[in-house]
């Protein structure tokens, strides 16, 4: 709850602050009356130290193992890697823009790919807390209403937790005499991961779907909240719960997009699996099956850790898997290095995307407010 406390803050300082929401003709008129406060100066500027604060919390004592795994790395190694990288958020954005479309018919695969690396860059900023605000923000600012940009977005956090253990299970019964033979110490640990994470997966769809259970729900709030402190609170819990159910009432009656939703999200999934196949090369010994199937085990396994966006969790779980091939130093090396490609790298690309948007909606809303200025002084 904190978290979602701080991030709900944090969106609402960044965008309102920063002028980066297009605003109606009154709120243009309200910006010319406080052009030139210094109190927006500032907070502009404890916003940019409050990123920077929370980007050195993020990376505290990565930079250095990082920047010198990079450096013993062949360039076109960090480049193939890089690509892999960016290819999981332009399906993505794909995957978004199908979604999209379900409220805005002229959604972009453009649009899509900037949201993908928009939400990159503040899950990063956020420690996690705040990519989906800031994905919502995002759509609405492109015709996506808020209320229908939450309830798909939800949508789209099921379908990737879903295909997320789908690509998961797959490969480990794929690579399942592979996995016994290396693994036969805790196999059974394993396994018991896999479907620890299976059923948080389906609690989440039933969460997102079952419209029986939101009225239970809100039915027991509603008992327990006997002197209505909290009935604004349970008000805005039920539109979510009405918007959710809008929303998958809209996608899962399409059978086609269903099956291409999860489709491409596993494929999305395995852009990022094939990455350590890419850092160890063939002097290992790995196939680049084995390799995607440790990578997928170890990011699914790392998603009952608690930590914030993941980080820390995935790095143990990759290195401790990887150890068996490479040992305990390489294994590290590549943990560090598939941290930096799927960190790093979208955060950077998103952080291109988020600059663009905040120059291109500040232009566009100083131009406004010259023309609604000009316009008053004439009618004046």
């Amino acid at each position: 709850m904190l978290g979602v406390c701080y991030a709900d803050a944090f969106f609402y300082l960044a965008f309102d602050c920063s002028h980066a929401v297009c605003y109606t003709k009154e709120k243009i008129q309200e910006v010319i009356k406080i052009k030139g406060n210094r109190k927006k100066i500032v907070l502009q500027g404890m916003l940019a130290v409050l990123i920077i604060g929370v980007l050195i919390y993020t990376f505290r004592g990565q930079v250095q193992p990082i920047a010198k795994q990079l450096s013993e790395t062949s360039p076109l190694i960090i480049c193939a890697v890089s690509v892999c990288a960016l290819l999981y958020n332009v399906i993505e954005g794909g995957i978004l823009q199908s979604l999209a479309r379900c409220h805005k018919a002229d959604f972009k695969l453009s649009e899509g790919v900037g949201c993908s690396l928009c939400s990159a860059f503040y899950r990063v900023a956020t420690m996690g807390s705040g990519s989906g605000i800031a994905s919502i923000v995002y759509l609405d600012r492109r015709g996506v209403p808020v209320s229908d940009a939450s309830g798909f977005y939800t949508m789209h956090y099921m379908f990737h937790k879903l295909s997320t253990v789908i690509c998961a299970m797959a490969l480990f019964f794929i690579n399942i005499r592979f996995m016994r033979h290396y693994y036969k110490e805790y196999f059974h640990l394993l396994w018991a991961g896999c479907l620890l994470v299976l059923l948080i997966c389906a609690g989440i769809i039933v969460v997102c779907c079952w419209g029986r259970l939101h009225m239970f729900a809100i039915r027991i709030l509603y008992n327990i909240d006997r002197k209505r402190r909290f009935s604004d609170k349970i008000l805005m819990l039920e539109g979510f719960f009405e918007t959710v159910e809008k929303a998958a009432g809209r996608v899962l009656k399409d059978k086609k997009l269903v099956g291409s939703l999860i489709l491409r999200d596993v494929l999305k999934n395995m852009a990022w699996y094939v990455i350590p196949y890419l850092l160890l090369g063939k002097g290992v010994g790995l196939h680049i099956w084995e390799t995607a199937g440790i990578t997928a085990l170890s990011v699914v396994l790392a998603s009952v850790i608690p930590s914030p966006a993941g980080i820390g969790s995935t790095e143990v779980m990759c290195a401790a898997l990887f150890s068996v091939f490479t040992g305990t130093a390489r294994a590290g090396a590549i943990a560090l290095l598939y941290r930096f490609a799927t960190f790093v790298v979208p955060f950077l690309a998103g952080g291109i995307v988020t600059g663009y948007n905040y120059v291109h909606v500040r232009r566009k809303n100083h131009a406004d407010a010259a023309y609604y200025e000009r316009e008053g002084e004439q009618n004046g």
